[in-house]
């Protein structure tokens, strides 16, 4: 073997070698329920050591910037600070025994569609409904027409269980009367369009957006730019940002728990509250209040009652809401006035402490989310005058 190539094969396995020794940094726990806090969150998520594992990964939200994470266990912490495109490992040992080996990825940001050249357009139709949702027609391997909600609140691709028995071959080779939804394949295709996603998991829901088989989130656009364009009903899909009207402004896409979420004001009783609403296509109302928040900036208690309602999340669970009219949101310069705004009654369905920013408000602007560099454009469309279903 000539002198050259030796000293480089001896070099790799020099670094394989350094780096198997290398020693992973380790905390203990005793109980297996840990705290994981992630940068700019509102609170906390449950971590549960798993010594299967090997490792459990978590992925810190969608960001451009450095972000803080923290493993709390009931004796012991780890702190770490990741720019996008690092991870780190590291041990939990659990009761003085099992080795519980985790990672914390930071995924580097999608840079693939922005680098297409030429670049790409691509127009997919929609119907918007008498609720306010976004239905596409969609093809499930090459084979199921389907009809999905984009759900901007949500992430992949879920189907109601009876629409899986009675519309697709997802079960062709089961027995229907007792599906085993868990092993169905994932590797599926969806085509929208002209846009087709491979290799994509299929999960279930009980329920979906009136006149749905099921919704999809605003994941599948990842890397790419989304202009809806309510009043021609289509979406278009850009692999950049294109040159966009003046009248569209511009607001920071904040990501928290996997989904995105944008600042704004309300106004109620002729007072201004700072607020950070989850952008939520999939919520058929107006605008939806956490009532942590509320209990948090003194929101007021007297504001009078429009009328109650049903508020159904999509595994069923129905939150009784109280709506009310709130003077006026603002995003920037601009402001929708007197909104019928729904009250929580108990904890969010979202699992932590937000607003949502729901389909009967979205509708009223052209909207640009650009998942390149994290922002929304609005403009105000013709649907701006048009009547609140819970108008009093």
């Amino acid at each position: 073997m000539p002198h050259k190539l030796l000293l480089f094969v001896l070099g790799i396995l020099l670094n394989i070698v350094v780096f198997a020794q290398k020693e992973l940094p380790i905390i203990h726990a005793n109980n297996e329920i840990t705290r994981l806090y992630e940068g700019h969150h509102n609170g906390y998520i449950n971590w549960y050591l798993t010594p299967e594992a090997k490792p459990d990964i978590y992925y810190l939200d969608k960001s451009k910037k450095a972000s803080k994470v923290t493993l709390r266990t009931d004796i012991d912490e780890i702190k770490v600070k990741l720019r996008p495109g690092e991870s780190f490992d590291f041990v939990v040992v659990l009761n003085g025994k099992d080795s519980c080996y985790n990672r914390f990825i930071h995924k580097a940001p999608n840079t693939f569609y922005q680098d297409l050249s030429p670049l790409t357009k691509d127009t997919i139709p929609f119907r918007l409904t008498q609720y306010s949702n976004i239905i596409i027609e969609a093809l499930l391997n090459e084979q199921d027409t389907l009809y999905l909600n984009f759900d901007t609140g949500a992430s992949g691709i879920r189907l109601k269980e009876d629409v899986i028995v009675e519309k697709t071959h997802l079960l062709a080779d089961q027995d229907t009367e007792t599906p085993n939804f868990r092993a169905m394949s994932r590797q599926n295709t969806l085509k929208m369009g002209n846009l087709t996603w491979d290799s994509m998991p299929v999960a279930t829901t009980r329920f979906s957006a009136h006149e749905s088989d099921g919704r999809f989130g605003w994941d599948l656009f990842d890397g790419r730019v989304v202009e809806i364009d309510y009043e021609k009903s289509i979406l278009i899909v850009h692999s950049r940002l294109p040159k966009l009207e003046k009248a569209y402004k511009d607001f920071d896409i904040i990501f928290d728990h996997t989904l995105f979420h944008v600042k704004g004001d309300l106004v109620l009783n002729g007072k201004k509250y700072k607020s950070r609403f989850l952008v939520d296509s999939g919520y058929q109302k107006a605008i939806l209040l956490d009532s942590v928040l509320m209990q948090q900036y003194n929101f007021p208690t007297d504001l009078p009652i429009i009328k109650t309602n049903e508020l159904r999340d999509g595994i069923g669970n129905v939150f009784i809401t109280k709506i009310v009219e709130t003077d006026a949101l603002s995003f920037g310069k601009l402001t929708l006035e007197n909104i019928p705004t729904q009250l929580l009654n108990r904890a969010n369905p979202a699992g932590y402490p937000t607003h949502f920013l729901g389909a009967e408000v979205l509708k009223r602007f052209n909207t640009v989310l650009d998942f390149q560099d994290n922002k929304m454009y609005l403009k105000p469309n013709q649907l701006e005058k048009d009547e609140y279903s819970d108008a009093s």
